[in-house]
């Protein structure tokens, strides 16, 4: 099978899997722990669709290969496909048709479609807004099928009848291996220049695309501002091809990786993707394996990697991966390639600072030991002074973590953010997406990188010590139980919850029915599942068990109905009486989960500190979490939602919600969609909000006219300390505005974040006006990072910080600072009475010894 759930541990014999949004029963399921029980689906009364019972609505991703491996779903004949009408087929169709919110991501590689089969296909996916991610790869789709799947990516324009029709939302589209040509590529092309189309990722590898074909693809790259990544190995673009494309990304500012391995791209290809790799602000990944290039082109290609970055549109590019593998590069092509990371041999750019993967393998340069070892000896010395990895050997890996690689940056899991811009992709894959150098996510998330599908599988936990974990808990000995990034999946979540039910029994005796008596309540204060694989199905068992408790084990396969829509308030049963904070955090979560969650809360008044970043969580999750935060006994006090995927009308509900909320202090919605009108709800909450004290922003999309929103909002609100808006593209205006928030009557902000938002000295002007002066206790931290201040800029705040007496700690690293902006710094430091105690400037290579020595003086 091509893709197999990993987010579940849990296997089902056929039939025993319940149907999406049904009620589930008891009976088993079994992992690596041994056979445990699970608990009864706390869900909604509604009657189940009718889908395929192999189609387990545990497993998120609907695995539907050749053979069927994996799953159990049914499947066809080659040549049928869903062209020929099946009973299986028919399945998976009226899956998708019934808009099931569990199916998220379908696999249909192989099945033989053909083109009837992708239009049948495509006619389902028009009802369908859940579905993200699809493969119809291999399926003998041509031109004709393509254009069925191309109006569905054009979105609702061409759909007919009175009323307004449902939107799809696909980020990714694999339709590889098919046979769809220029044209196909054409009608894909057209889609995609459409404000409509939702794409983030498509393939088109292996589709016998030429240079005409490359020609519609770059006329939508010069108009298309969401696409992240594009595949297009195996083809026949050559160097015409390439050429083309490279022309377009000089004028693409959004998309990250792109691949072309096997194209029959040359030297002269090459020349021109160097241009692209000299100025691309946004590109992170390019793979070029297996292609003709020579030491002529690898020469051109680091000559543009080692180019001084000069500012404005000709700032040096972003690129964190470079694959070279498998080409024609002698040990001269190779030895140049590594002069690009090297600060002493990289020309007057002083080497590439945002290179952290380079790949030259099966290379004529290092098929000899001696070449081999001569440049692995240099490599070792460049990973000992950076993070970097060269790749030389044919079976070598890569040994950096997870977050060095640029694929974090546009991982299918989770895509890229549009607020991401410029160089902040790779500056954050490098592993420095850190305030100032401390940990982002300082309440729990360990600053986790986004998901890829190339990460290791998580270690899974020894069954001996998970038993250890249960058997203190049925003692009711722990506080705090910490099972993070072990696969411990909803098999074990659920036998955790078992023995948290045992542990509010500890030392009494159970009462009449069967329920708990005489209990004063378990002690445990924090559980952290983050990262484990459990799925919505985990989450719902988990949210049973916090209301019914342990006395509905002894009929745990009873049909349990509660419509929890008009029930009031549940109790907390006693074993989870005492939780106060709850991370469920980068696991599969989904809306359903978080609404089954949310309801079970309403009448929690203990749990103060909910976790649920990269949780799959939509609109529908944010709206459970707005109603969450105006039940009367909630007493949330911090609700991490960041690296999501939660929009406009989500916030504008979670914003409405904190009108009537006094206990929420902290909300991170970093990473999500809230866009310029989302801001726009934001700033009317924080106009009659005085609890929440840090508001987290970040990677939001939000704009200069979003920006503009907010500061109305954060001028008349005097409760806000900390507020993160990074990388939301809010320019000079933006940097104005949050100046003027500074400077208003009762303002409270101690801690501001502006980096990676396009800011140059006329930014950074009204912000430096507004430190003058300023009293003890007003702004302490001030970052600015990944700008485009420059010299001038830092100047400006170097006479500012002469009579600041507040800030405390500054970031003006990756600002192409000189050493005489260094030097303006020091001497301000130096003879002024500015109380700073922690000062960034990493990222400024032209800094070199002058600017430090200015410092040591």
């Amino acid at each position: 099978a091509h893709y197999i759930d990993d987010n579940t541990a849990m296997s089902r014999k056929p039939g025993s899997a319940t149907a999406a949004g049904g009620r589930g029963g008891g009976g088993s399921v079994r992992s690596g722990l041994g056979k445990v029980k699970s608990l009864p689906s706390f869900r909604k009364k509604e009657k189940p669709p009718a889908v395929d019972p192999g189609l387990s609505a545990a497993n998120k991703f609907l695995v539907s290969s050749a053979g069927g491996a994996g799953t159990g779903a049914p499947t066809s004949a080659p040549g049928s496909g869903l062209g020929a009408i099946t009973s299986g087929n028919e399945d998976v169709l009226g899956q998708i048709r019934s808009n099931d919110p569990n199916l998220v991501k379908l696999s249909l590689y192989g099945r033989g479609l053909g083109d009837a089969g992708a239009a049948r296909l495509s006619d389902a996916l028009r009802s369908n807004t859940h579905l993200r991610v699809i493969d119809v790869g291999r399926n003998g789709i041509t031109a004709a099928g393509c254009a069925s799947v191309a109006s569905v990516l054009r979105g609702p324009a061409g759909g007919s009848g009175g009323g307004k029709s449902p939107q799809p939302r696909l980020d990714t589209l694999w339709i590889r291996e098919n046979q769809i040509g220029t044209d196909g590529v054409a009608s894909l092309s057209s889609a995609l220049e459409s404000s409509d189309s939702t794409l983030v990722g498509i393939s088109l590898g292996r589709n016998g695309i030429d240079p005409s074909g490359a020609r519609h693809l770059a006329s939508m790259l010069r108009k298309n501002v969401r696409l992240k990544s594009l595949w297009l190995y195996g083809n026949r673009l050559g160097d015409d091809g390439a050429s083309t494309l490279a022309e377009a990304l000089l004028m693409n500012e959004t998309l990250k990786e792109i691949y072309l391995g096997g194209n029959g791209v040359g030297d002269a290809g090459a020349a021109n993707l160097a241009k692209v790799l000299r100025y691309s602000p946004s590109l992170v990944k390019l793979e070029l394996y297996k292609n003709s290039i020579t030491d002529a082109g690898a020469a051109k290609l680091a000559d543009a990697l080692s180019a001084p970055a000069t500012g404005g549109a000709a700032q040096r590019g972003a690129l964190a991966e470079l694959n070279l593998r498998g080409n024609r590069i002698g040990a001269e092509g190779c030895a140049k390639l590594l002069d690009v990371l090297d600060p002493d041999e990289g020309g007057s750019g002083g080497g590439n600072a945002t290179l952290n993967l380079l790949d030259i393998r099966e290379n004529p340069g290092v098929s000899s030991e001696a070449d081999a070892r001569r440049l692995e000896e240099r490599a070792a010395l460049l990973a000992a002074a950076r993070y970097v990895d060269v790749l030389i050997r044919k079976d070598q890996r890569p040994s950096l973590p997870p977050q060095a690689s640029a694929r974090a940056a546009v991982a299918g899991e989770q895509p890229q953010r549009p607020g991401m811009t410029s160089k902040l992709a790779s500056y954050m894959d490098r592993g420095i997406s850190q305030r100032g150098g401390h940990t982002r996510g300082g309440w729990g998330d360990k600053n986790r990188p986004e998901p890829t599908a190339e990460e290791p599988a998580l270690p899974p936990l020894d069954p001996k010590s998970l038993d250890s974990v249960r058997v203190h808990l049925e003692r009711n000995e722990l506080t705090r139980v910490d099972l993070s990034d072990t696969a411990i999946a909803d098999a074990g979540l659920v036998s955790l919850i078992e023995s948290i039910q045992k542990s509010g029994g500890a030392g009494a005796g159970a009462g009449a029915g069967g329920a708990m008596g005489g209990a004063a309540g378990g002690r445990l204060e924090a559980l952290d599942v983050r990262n484990c694989n459990i799925t919505g199905e985990g989450v719902e068992a988990l949210a049973y068990a916090m209301v019914i408790g342990s006395g509905a084990d002894a009929d745990a396969d009873a049909d349990i109905d509660i419509d929890i829509d008009t029930a009031p308030p549940l109790e907390t049963s006693p074993p989870f009486s005492s939780l106060t904070e709850l991370n469920i955090g980068w696991n599969d979560v989904l809306d359903g989960g978080v609404i089954s969650l949310s309801r079970t809360l309403r009448g929690n008044s203990r749990l103060r500190v909910l976790y649920l970043n990269n949780a799959a969580l939509g609109d529908e999750g944010a709206a459970a979490l707005a109603e969450l935060l105006r039940a009367g006994d909630a007493r949330l006090t911090e609700l991490h939602i960041r690296h999501n995927s939660v929009g406009c009308d989500g916030v504008a509900l979670l914003s409405a919600a904190l009108l009537d909320n006094t206990s929420l202090a902290k909300l991170l919605l970093g990473w999500n969609d809230v866009g310029q009108a989302g801001a726009e709800y934001v700033a009317d909450a924080l106009r009659t909000n005085r609890t929440v004290t840090l508001l987290d922003l970040d990677g939001n999309n939000i704009g200069p006219e979003g920006g503009a929103s907010l500061t109305y909002g954060l001028r008349e609100n005097t409760a806000l300390q900390d507020l993160w808006v990074c990388g939301n593209d809010l320019g000079d205006d933006g940097a104005e505005g949050c100046a003027s928030a500074l400077s208003a009557e009762g303002s409270a902000l101690r801690t501001l974040d502006l980096e990676f938002n396009d800011i140059t000295a006329n930014g950074v002007r009204p912000l430096a006006e507004s430190l003058q002066d300023r009293p003890a206790g007003s702004l302490t931290t001030l970052w600015l990072g990944g700008n485009r201040m420059g010299d001038e800029g830092v100047e400006l705040l170097a006479e500012a910080l002469r009579t600041n007496t507040s800030l405390l700690e500054l970031s003006v690293r990756f600002n192409d600072v000189t050493h005489e902006g260094a030097q303006a710094l020091a001497e301000s430091l130096t003879e002024g009475g500015s109380p700073l105690r922690i000062l960034w400037l990493g990222g400024n290579p032209r800094l070199a010894d002058r600017g430090a020595a200015a410092f040591a003086e």
